[in-house]
């Protein structure tokens, strides 16, 4: 069971699964168009823009390129998804 923390909003775990499921690096536009026309899940685009960027200060996400629009998941957003990590303990 994965242990959430406050910062964390409905787009979190969706975003961090969507990285994960794909292997590799994708901008905020397409992690959006995956989460809601191919998962079917139910978060604006500004919701998953507000996700990012905490995503990215606690470790669970890194910027993957030089522009700062690629997002791919870190081994501690792994772990976070696997449930060995608990999110409410991470420092920003």
């Amino acid at each position: 069971m994965r242990n959430r923390a406050s910062w964390m909003n409905k787009a979190t775990d969706p975003v961090l699964e969507i990285l994960a499921d794909t292997g590799y690096a994708l901008p905020s536009g397409a992690i959006y168009y995956n989460l809601s026309h191919k998962e079917q899940t139910d978060v604006s685009r500004r919701t998953v823009l507000r996700a990012l960027d905490p995503l990215k200060e606690h470790g669970l996400v890194r910027i993957a390129d030089q522009t700062e629009t690629y997002y791919e998941i870190t081994e501690k957003g792994q772990r976070y998804l696997s449930g060995n990590l608990d999110a409410e303990t991470l420092e920003s």
